[in-house]
């Protein structure tokens, strides 16, 4: 948590935080209580041997961590700034990279911004989850946020949303005549359009948005997902921590507008249309739609199309259950894709049937590649 004043930060959060769950380090202290002589005789120390013991530092703050099952907070400096230089020296060491799970950055002043580009870099470059927070306020939430939700929960989280989805279609219908559940993927498949993209091209405009994440105008989800961290949990973590920085700061009353404009300019396939009217016509069949975007503006597209009653949409941003998550309208990650995954290596009943659109107008004969993924199956003739 650099940026910031670190004992009155941490002294909020341990007014705030059940401390049986955390436990708060100060780096400069630690320092101090780990090395003879304190910060006075570290001071005298060489630039090698300073970084040896912030290793050592980390390293016992780690143990401490492991022996005592809590939540470790530790507030720090990433550089240190002087009158003399105009760039600031990076202070961080190996054992941090290996050591921290997410990083907080208390936002300052532009003038010194590079550091906030710099640290969040290495997060990317180290699979760190990464958020920058304009106030103190918002701290604790997300302190909470990252102790509680991890991958496993994440799992737990995706059933039991596919449970309500299925326990409100009953409540509409007789479950007893459900038969097959539809799974379509939203962008790129339902539409041409990638929603994400045009989202960010929307608020482009925005300060915090030309700022984020050093993105340089980019859509920062392509940033986010064709760095290392692919798509994994971590991956989709850091594009929830992105979503709601940007809500926090500026789109608190103009985000549901956002979405309209967004889904007002998205086109569904009309194949897709008529495929889902046809659906909600037969009680056997229940669609759901998923995304790893926002719910909001699939939600909009639906109803825009007359489907908005019959089809469900399932989603997958990542909110930390600060401010903006209810504008976000999703707590959890819900990672549907590898749900499916597993279930389907599972359950001998399930089976998945792949419906793909074919712009060259296959005709599918002949065994080829093309054609086993456009039909689901590798015999044609």
């Amino acid at each position: 948590m650099p940026g910031c004043g670190k004992t009155f930060l941490l002294g909020k959060l341990k007014k705030e935080l059940d401390q049986d769950h955390f436990q708060f380090f100060e780096g400069s202290q630690a320092i101090e209580d780990l090395l003879r002589g304190g910060l006075e005789a570290f001071h005298r120390l060489s630039e090698q041997e300073k970084a040896h013991w912030r290793q050592m530092d980390m390293h016992s703050i780690r143990d401490q961590c492991i022996a005592s099952g809590r939540a470790v907070v530790v507030a720090g400096h990433f550089m240190f700034w002087s009158e003399e230089k105009d760039v600031g020296q990076a202070v961080y060491t190996e054992a941090d990279l290996e050591t921290y799970t997410h990083i907080i950055y208390m936002d300052v002043p532009a003038d010194i911004h590079a550091e906030k580009v710099q640290l969040k870099e290495l997060c990317d470059a180290n699979s760190i989850p990464f958020a920058s927070l304009p106030s103190p306020d918002t701290v604790s939430p997300l302190l909470l946020n990252f102790r509680q939700d991890t991958s496993p929960k994440n799992h737990l989280v995706a059933v039991a949303k596919m449970d309500e989805i299925l326990q409100a279609a009953c409540r509409t219908r007789d479950c007893r005549r459900l038969e097959t559940v539809l799974v379509l993927d939203a962008d790129k498949t339902l539409a041409a359009s990638d929603t994400g993209a045009l989202f960010w091209k929307a608020v482009a405009g925005l300060p915090y948005s030309q700022d984020i994440d050093n993105c340089d105008q980019q859509c920062p989800l392509k940033n986010v997902f064709g760095s290392q961290l692919g798509y994994t949990y971590t991956a989709f973590r850091q594009v929830g921590l992105i979503y709601e920085r940007l809500v926090t700061a500026e789109l608190e009353k103009a985000f549901d507008g956002y979405c309209e404009e967004v889904a007002s300019a998205v086109k569904v396939h009309p194949e897709f249309i008529s495929l889902l009217r046809t659906v909600s016509s037969h009680g056997r069949i229940l669609a759901v739609v998923v995304t790893c975007g926002l719910r909001r503006i699939w939600t909009k597209i639906l109803a825009k199309e007359g489907l908005g009653d019959v089809v469900e949409v399932s989603w997958a941003v990542v909110a930390s259950q600060t401010g903006s998550s209810s504008l976000l309208k999703s707590k959890k990650l819900w990672l549907v894709g590898g749900l499916l995954g597993r279930m389907l290596a599972t359950d001998e009943k399930l089976s998945l049937v792949a419906l793909r659109l074919s712009e060259n107008k296959f005709t599918g004969r002949g065994g080829t590649d093309t054609g086993n993924r456009l039909f689901n199956t590798p015999h044609l003739d």
